[in-house]
């Protein structure tokens, strides 16, 4: 049985992260979680906004009850689900240091942060798939989302990386650095 390895991505809004995953997936196999999921679904299901605002409304209220590491007790047991032949599993979203020491004490874990410039960020945010989320924001409350609470950890949790990838030219550049964290930790 082979060991999983576990990635996590922490990042600003729009830095990359859920592009990283997709890559993972798509040329390594990787098994991928986002942490906005089991929000999103929670949304849907009693029909409310699936903006930011409220999704981050949505998980704090959670997370005050049950734990912020409660996303990543989720994870773990479907980690523990999944083809024992599965090497690579990626986290998209991590926002608490409760959820890193989750994954450390797991084992096998790298937490990668993903920077990218404020501009190049909202920009993205108007062409994403999932620009419901934030699309409409102009530039100044695009980049006040960073003040809301579920963000409040995300600096110090960047500073607390085993690496860090800078998302700032091509995409084809980013996923090149990718493949190279991917043959670092192989």
């Amino acid at each position: 049985m082979t060991k999983v390895h576990i990635i996590g991505f922490v990042g600003q809004v729009r830095s990359g992260k859920t592009t990283a995953c997709e890559h993972l997936r798509n040329k390594h196999n990787a098994v991928v979680f986002r942490n906005s999921d089991p929000l999103e679904q929670i949304s849907q299901k009693l029909s409310m906004d699936k903006d930011r605002s409220s999704l981050a409304l949505i998980g704090m209220t959670l997370f005050d009850i049950f734990g912020r590491d409660l996303l990543a007790k989720h994870w773990g047991e479907n980690i523990k689900k999944i083809n024992p032949v599965t090497s690579l599993v990626v986290i998209d979203g991590l926002r608490f240091p409760e959820e890193i020491k989750f994954y450390r004490d797991y084992g096998n874990f790298t937490l990668v942060a993903i920077n990218s410039p404020d501009e190049q960020r909202f920009n993205r945010s108007k062409v994403a798939s999932d620009s419901f989320k934030d699309g409409s924001l102009d530039a100044t409350a695009f980049l006040k989302q960073s003040t809301l609470k579920n963000e409040s950890y995300v600096d110090e949790l960047i500073d607390h990386n085993d690496f860090c990838i800078e998302n700032s030219n091509s995409k084809k550049n980013f996923t090149l650095k990718l493949d190279k964290l991917i043959l670092s930790i192989a």
